[in-house]
């Protein structure tokens, strides 16, 4: 069952949720600041608003519908990882992206075993 387009709620706390991204990792991470502006503007393209944290959708769901996807192109990206290094075992960068993406899959799986077991916990509204 497909989820509602988004809808931002004006009627209570409803923050962006991007500007949260960035004004937490934001300055830990200046090379990545451009991916969050260009996702975040790309949301507001798309959707005619910017991500709220109520918007009328099941986070969790969508969270974890957005992990599955990550596994996936994780596996791609590390497949590709290793046949570069088997074509250059001397490759460095096809090493620590092949380690990286290993960890990154290992905390994918983690939090999606965690939504299996908390996810209910997260309210789907907001409290009034």
């Amino acid at each position: 069952m497909d989820q509602p387009a988004p809808r931002n709620r004006s009627d209570v706390d409803n923050p962006e949720a991007w500007a949260l991204v960035i004004d937490a990792f934001g300055a830990q991470h200046p090379r990545l600041r451009r991916h969050f502006y260009d996702r975040d503007t790309l949301g507001r393209a798309r959707y005619g608003a910017p991500l709220a944290v109520w918007n009328g959708r099941d986070a969790v769901r969508d969270l974890r519908e957005e992990l599955l996807d990550s596994l996936a192109y994780g596996a791609q990206v590390l497949h590709r990882a290793l046949d570069a290094h088997s074509a250059d075992p001397g490759n460095a960068s096809a090493v620590k992206l092949r380690a990286t993406l290993a960890l990154h899959l290992r905390s994918t799986l983690d939090m999606l075993e965690a939504l299996e077991d908390w996810g209910e916990a997260v309210p789907k509204e907001p409290t009034p």
